[in-house]
């Protein structure tokens, strides 16, 4: 069995990486994990262990869907973070003009529920790129703050989402390892 997702990979332009160190450096007292660049991605569905007939089918799936789709664009701006109540656990900039990958997500599900490779209940998409998880902080009101007053001051990028790529995921005590396992090229 393997943990497995399909997702957008992002690479962050030198003021979106200046900003996220900005902000390493602005949390640096935090009890912060960050996201290793080299593990940057928006993810489009999150399958968890799935095992190789399934990963088999899903491939196949995944090779058709991207015939069939052309690349588009998207934005990162700003700065939020995921959380109930007092606890936020993730840190993660929000994506910009996203409808293209917000119908692309759509459409990906539509064939996954259609093929009875995911079931109704599935989570409500919201994309976003995660930068950290937060283990835990000492002051949460100056975290809401801090992040507040770094949205406000974030770069914008654009992305140019040309593949989609089938990642395992492996979980590590340092930070998972995200291997991928395919790479579909959409069309131009």
């Amino acid at each position: 069995m393997k943990r497995m997702f399909v997702a957008i990979k992002v690479q962050l332009d030198p003021p979106m990486t200046q900003f996220v160190d900005g902000l390493k450096k602005a949390f640096a007292a935090e009890s912060v994990r960050w996201v290793d660049p080299d593990n940057f991605h928006v993810t489009l569905h999150f399958f968890g262990s799935i095992d190789e007939t399934k990963e088999f089918a899903l491939n196949r799936i995944f090779e058709d869907f991207a015939a069939e789709e052309r690349t588009f664009e998207f934005g990162l701006n700003g700065v939020h973070f995921f959380g109930k109540g007092q606890k936020p656990h993730v840190l993660f900039i929000d994506i910009s003009n996203g409808g293209a990958l917000a119908d692309l997500a759509a459409r990906m599900k539509a064939v996954l529920l259609n093929r009875g490779m995911i079931g109704e209940q599935e989570m409500a998409f919201r994309p976003h790129l995660t930068i950290a998880r937060l283990k835990s902080l000492k002051d949460k009101i100056r975290f809401a703050e801090l992040v507040e007053s770094w949205r406000q001051n974030s770069p914008e990028q654009k992305i140019k989402a040309k593949e989609i790529v089938f990642y395992e995921s492996q979980t590590r005590p340092g930070g998972p390892i995200y291997t991928p396992q395919a790479i579909y090229a959409l069309q131009e």
